[in-house]
């Protein structure tokens, strides 16, 4: 079996930014010549340099960043004391809290016939239910939320979600710009356009980005228990991120890190779907059911317009084929997974995070509403950080002001939801640099440069030892 090699960090090293022991005063200056070879041939990834110690942010970008922040900071108020002016829950928000209810008296979840009737005791002139799809490993996220009245809990749900964004946005600056404060990137992820689709909406998409971020985090970190359990919260939308899913399975087949944080994931997924279980034996039944048998008091799957090109392919050569919708999924997890195979242990989830996100939600068979966007916070913070590390501030402010436009864009030109077709090619713009920028968590030069730091490989890492005997001429 291959061995671990997929985080890229010395054996136990925990913080990247952590210093490497000084050579002893025994050793003499052709050792300490040749140590500080080894250590300049290393990614600062290991070194915790990251080219610049802090990165080239002038004081006027600061103050416009302040400005921005300030800025989205009063609109987000605007809006929050109209929702609880006029007490109107978030639209989608209702499905979860009427799961929640049906868990608590034992019933099935999955019933859209119930789902509606719960659905009512806040929209009491509804017709037709908003159905939950999530499979049932998700169900006990949401058994809570049915204990609480629906106003009160969508209120403190849209809070937590905004909680999960903000602490998503945390991880993922200290992956990606570890010298950099967190800050910065505020005026980016609070004026995000999924960021405030999510709160309109009541979604859950912010504990996926969570999820998201904490695996990138525990992977960077070599905490593969957290990065498992954070992974396992993209089982609430599995189809949003099929390549995701596939590539991270794979992961089985290495020993170590990469195989224990499959299955710490694994873990989780059956330990919530036996909470389900435990509420209503038949769950899986039902979920499958619901899947298969479309329901007079729901809207079917197969039914929904979608903002996504798999949609409109599907329209235009298989109308009638549901599953065709996710035939460009599939194709590109396979080909992300030839490449992954490629890579074998020098595959580096930090690096290549960013790019399946954006490949899986640009390609998803279903779902990929502006609402599902928050996850694409991934490549955009990841790619904004490079530009930060590299000392391009005003490139970066340049980013923020693009993705509030965005966000503003949508705001004032709504329309239908699968009317948002362009938000996410446009959120991913910035993205046309990946190629040339290489989001490699160990490179700290624009490409090009003769300071650019080649990434270190686990067997490269594992080699050094700091003692004169591995050091000294042989």
């Amino acid at each position: 079996m291959p061995e671990a090699g997929n985080t890229g960090l010395a054996e136990g090293s925990g913080d990247i930014s952590a210093p490497l022991p000084a050579p002893t005063q025994s050793m003499d200056a052709s050792e300490g010549t040749q140590q500080e070879r080894v250590l300049q041939s290393l990614s600062p990834s290991v070194t915790g340099s990251y080219g610049r110690t802090t990165p080239l942010v002038g004081s006027s970008i600061r103050r416009c960043l302040s400005l921005l922040l300030i800025l989205i900071l009063w609109m987000g108020s605007i809006r929050t004391g109209r929702m609880l002016a006029s007490a109107e829950l978030p639209h989608d928000f209702i499905q979860y809290w009427a799961v929640g209810r049906l868990l608590w008296t034992g019933e099935n979840p999955y019933d859209a016939a119930l789902q509606l009737r719960e659905q009512r005791h806040a929209y009491p002139q509804r017709d037709i239910a908003l159905m939950m799809w999530n499979p049932p490993p998700a169900l006990a996220l949401y058994a809570p939320w049915g204990l609480l009245p629906p106003w009160t809990a969508a209120v403190l749900w849209n809070g937590l979600q905004l909680v999960a964004v903000v602490a998503a946005a945390f991880l993922l600056v200290q992956v990606y710009a570890p010298s950099a404060t967190v800050w910065w990137f505020l005026p980016l992820t609070l004026g995000f356009v999924g960021t405030w689709w999510l709160l309109f909406y009541g979604q859950n998409t912010g504990w996926i980005l969570l999820g998201l971020a904490g695996f990138v985090w525990g992977q960077h970190r070599q905490r593969p228990l957290l990065a498992g359990c954070c992974g396992a919260l993209t089982i609430l939308k599995p189809h949003l991120l099929l390549a995701f899913g596939l590539l991270w399975l794979t992961d089985l087949a290495y020993k170590g890190r990469p195989r224990m944080t499959v299955l710490a994931g694994l873990g989780l997924v059956a330990a919530t779907t036996g909470l389900a279980l435990g509420r209503d034996p038949a769950i899986l039944t039902h979920f499958i059911q619901a899947l298969q048998t479309p329901s007079p008091y729901a809207i079917p799957l197969a039914s929904w317009m979608l903002p996504t090109a798999s949609y409109w392919l599907r329209i235009w050569l298989v109308p009638d084929s549901f599953l065709f919708q996710f035939v460009p999924a599939v194709i590109t997890s396979v080909v992300l997974l030839v490449w992954k195979l490629k890579q074998g242990s020098g595959w580096s989830w930090p690096e290549t995070l960013p790019l399946v996100v954006a490949v899986s939600v640009l390609t998803t068979g279903y779902g990929g509403w502006i609402f599902d966007l928050p996850v694409l916070l991934v490549p955009v913070i990841a790619i904004a950080a490079r530009l930060l590390r590299w000392g391009y501030g005003t490139a970066f402010f340049l980013v923020t002001i693009w993705q509030l436009s965005v966000t503003l864009t949508s705001l004032y030109f709504s329309a239908t939801l699968h009317g948002f077709w362009w938000v996410a090619p446009a959120v991913l713009g910035p993205a046309v640099l990946l190629p040339f920028l290489g989001l490699q968590a160990g490179s700290s030069s624009p490409p090009g440069s003769t300071n650019a730091c080649p990434v270190a490989h686990p067997e490269t890492v594992h080699s050094v030892e700091w003692s004169k005997s591995s050091l000294g001429p042989r």
